[in-house]
């Protein structure tokens, strides 16, 4: 018993098992891919807001357009401001790469300029407006010069 002790005594290192090793690897490398998949899906997830935000702003850039070109617009005049203006906003939060603000803007310039001409559409039909809810379409009933449109 004393020589096992003093065989014990002048050892200074652990013995470990391969086994052990293994399973200590197998943790460290799943825990590694876990680290990289994350960082992978942190990315991709950031690029798709991205994507998003440019959509959403090139989407309201053009009804802006659509509705400079319109007669009727100055019974709309504020809601139109507020457009341009929330529109003008998400532009500029996505030059400074604030794409998630840009997004929130973009959608709100576009629900308000959404809003804008499906009421300057509504106006020229009020057969469009009882097949709207119904329907969600009502391209027959539109004015001819909203007919082509929205056709092309």
């Amino acid at each position: 018993m004393a020589a096992r002790k003093a065989s014990r005594a002048g050892k200074d290192w652990y013995s470990i098992s391969v086994e052990t090793l293994r399973s200590w690897g197998f943790l460290l490398l799943i825990l590694v891919l876990l680290i990289v998949a994350f960082l992978v899906w942190r990315s991709v997830e950031g690029r798709s807001v991205e994507h998003q935000a440019e959509a959403v702003i090139a989407d309201a850039g053009r009804m802006l357009q659509q509705l400079a070109e319109e007669k009727r617009l100055p019974t709309f005049a504020s809601e139109y401001a507020a457009g341009r203006i929330s529109l003008d906003e998400a532009r500029t939060k996505l030059a400074a790469k604030d794409f998630p603000g840009a997004l929130e803007a973009g959608q709100k310039s576009r629900k308000v300029l959404s809003s804008i001409l499906d009421a300057l559409s509504l106006r020229g039909s009020t057969a469009c407006a009882a097949t709207r809810f119904t329907q969600r379409s009502c391209f027959c009933f539109l004015a001819p010069r909203a007919r082509s449109s929205a056709h092309s």
